[in-house]
C-alpha cells in the first residue's frame, strides 16, 4: 500500500487500524526484509574512523513504535521505540547485535551514541540491541543494521503490517474503508500476505544449497505470520 501523505495521515491509519476488530496489531515499516532497503551515513562517538572516511554506510528501515512485536523481531537488550520518541523528544535508535559488537566489541552498546548524517548531524542514542536478523538476501553475511523511529525521521512513503486474529483476507475490506474514510483520494493496493511475499522474493528465487537449509528456519516465521498483511509499497 503507497502512501504519499503526511505523518498525521500515517497517525490516523495506525490508530484506526488498531482498533479494528481482530487486529492483535499494527505498525508502519519503510521496508520489509528481503526487499531491498535503505542507508544512512553514521559517525560511531568513540571509534576510530578508517582513513579517508568521514562517515560510515549502514543499512537502516525506518519503523513505528509496535513494529519489533508485529514483526518478531526480537530484542536482546534495553527497548523498542516507545510512543515517547517523538519528533522533539531526544533521538533514538536500536540497532541490531552485529552492529553493536562492530563499534562497541569490549562494552555494552545501550546508551552509547552516534551522529547520523554527517560530522555536524545530531547525536542519537541507542535505546535497544536486537538480534540480527537477514535484511537483502539469505545468503548474507551479518550485517551491522539501524532502525529509527518513523516518528524522527518520517517518509512519505510507508508499508502498513497488520496482524490479524482469524482470516487474514477479512482485514482487506475494512482497512480500505478506513483508508477511505481518513482521505478518500489515497489508493489501496499491493495487498498481501507475508507468506506470499517471502514464497516470491525468497523461495522461488535462485539460491545455493546452504541458502535453502537457513531458509528452514525462516518457514516457521511465516506460517507463525500468516495472518500477518504486508500493504506493501
Amino acid at each position: 500500500m503507497l502512501f504519499r501523505s503526511t505523518e498525521k495521515f500515517y497517525k490516523n491509519l495506525i490508530r484506526g487500524v488498531r482498533s479494528l476488530p481482530g487486529v492483535n496489531s499494527a505498525a508502519l515499516t519503510e521496508n520489509l526484509p528481503m526487499s531491498g532497503g535503505d542507508g544512512v551515513s553514521l559517525i560511531p562517538e568513540g571509534y576510530a574512523m578508517p582513513p579517508g572516511k568521514e562517515t560510515l554506510p549502514i543499512s537502516m528501515n525506518v519503523v513505528s513504535e509496535d513494529y519489533f512485536d508485529t514483526f518478531k523481531v526480537r530484542l536482546l537488550r534495553g527497548r523498542a521505540f516507545q510512543v515517547t520518541d517523538t519528533a522533539t523528544s531526544p533521538k533514538v535508535a536500536v540497532v541490531n547485535e552485529q552492529f553493536a559488537k562492530t563499534y562497541w566489541p569490549n562494552s555494552d552498546a545501550l546508551g552509547k551514541r552516534f551522529r547520523i548524517d554527517n560530522a555536524n548531524g545530531p547525536f542519537v542514542q541507542i535505546v535497544g540491541v536486537s538480534k540480527t536478523g537477514k535484511y537483502d538476501w539469505m545468503g548474507e553475511p551479518p550485517t551491522a543494521f539501524v532502525y529509527l523511529p518513523f516518528a524522527q525521521r518520517p517518509r512519505s512513503g510507508m508499508t502498513l503490517l497488520v496482524q490479524t486474529q482469524g482470516a487474514s483476507s477479512a482485514m482487506i475490506q475494512p482497512v480500505r474503508d478506513l483508508v477511505r474514510k481518513i482521505d478518500s483520494s489515497q489508493p489501496v493496493f499491493n495487498v498481501r500476505t507475508i507468506e506470499d511475499f517471502y514464497q516470491k522474493r525468497v523461495v522461488m528465487a535462485p539460491v545455493m544449497v546452504v541458502q535453502l537449509v537457513s531458509l528452514m528456519g525462516l518457514i516457521g516465521l511465516i506460517l507463525a505470520l500468516a495472518g500477518l498483511y504486508g500493504l506493501m509499497t
